[in-house]
C-alpha cells in the first residue's frame, strides 16, 4: 500500500516556453512575487 503525502505542491513561479522547433524549454519571466525574492542585493562599502 502507498502512504499519501499530507504536503501540498508549490505553484510554479515560472511561465515558460517550449520551443516546437528545439524542443528546448525556455523560460520567458518568473511571477512577480518570486521576481524580487530571487533577485540580487548588492552590498555598498
Amino acid at each position: 500500500m502507498y502512504a499519501t503525502a499530507n504536503n501540498s505542491l508549490n505553484p510554479n513561479p515560472f511561465i515558460t516556453y517550449r520551443d516546437p522547433q528545439t524542443g528546448r524549454w525556455l523560460v520567458v519571466k518568473a511571477t512577480p512575487q518570486t521576481a524580487n525574492a530571487t533577485a540580487p542585493t548588492a552590498k555598498k562599502r
